[in-house]
């Protein structure tokens, strides 16, 4: 199963360069005929969606973190995720660190070789498998690591500034109620594709 993600996935989600700062779903262009009916409405639409001002709240505390972590810190968001997961989980191997902190394997081992440079991680040999390597933090990893959630904790109460206690409560609730009712599976999609255009002619037997 996959995530699309809120506020927090959509935070590390967001810093896989300008293909993840593309439009959300898809371009409007590219279907011309089969949208004109709504074209009257649809492009004012679009920034009231709930997922499209996700993304907006996601790319303005991702923008605001990524300042002060190119002021205080060596690497950057992306970066400081690996660090992120190897606190939470020492010993992670690339495959791990990659699938829990959505990055792609080119992601993961960039990273990885940067934090290795910046003696921020240490490679050591998988004990079960001689041809794997499992990954922990240095010293210096951890005070990056520990650096970096003063940043994002202090960035999300900015944030956040304006809700009160309550709202804060319900956010929460919401948001987790959101990761997992937007997991979904290559069914979910084939049944969304039905529903939308119908089934496709390879599809028909």
């Amino acid at each position: 199963m996959r995530r699309i993600s809120a506020i927090y996935y959509h935070l590390i989600q967001s810093t896989r360069g300008v293909a993840g700062r593309q439009w959300l779903f898809f371009d409007l262009r590219a279907y011309p005929t089969m949208l004109q009916p709504f074209s009257c409405f649809l492009p004012m639409q679009f920034k009231e969606l709930p997922a499209y001002r996700l993304r907006r709240v996601a790319e303005s505390v991702l923008g605001m973190a990524e300042e002060l972590f190119d002021r205080h810190l060596e690497v950057r968001v992306l970066d400081w995720r690996v660090l992120a997961k190897l606190a939470d989980a020492p010993g992670s191997n690339s495959t791990d660190i990659g699938r829990d902190m959505l990055l792609t394997p080119v992601q993961t081992g960039r990273s990885l070789v940067k934090l290795r440079e910046l003696n921020l991680v240490a490679a050591v040999p998988d004990p079960q498998d001689g041809r794997a390597t499992r990954y922990t933090l240095t010293d210096e990893g951890r005070i990056a690591f520990e650096t970096g959630m003063r940043i994002v904790l202090e960035v999300q109460t900015f944030a956040l500034r304006d809700l009160s206690a309550i709202e804060h409560v319900a956010l929460s609730g919401l948001l987790e109620r959101l990761v997992r009712s937007t997991a979904y599976s290559a069914a979910d999609v084939d049944r969304l594709s039905d529903t939308l255009f119908g089934l496709q002619p390879d599809s028909v037997d």
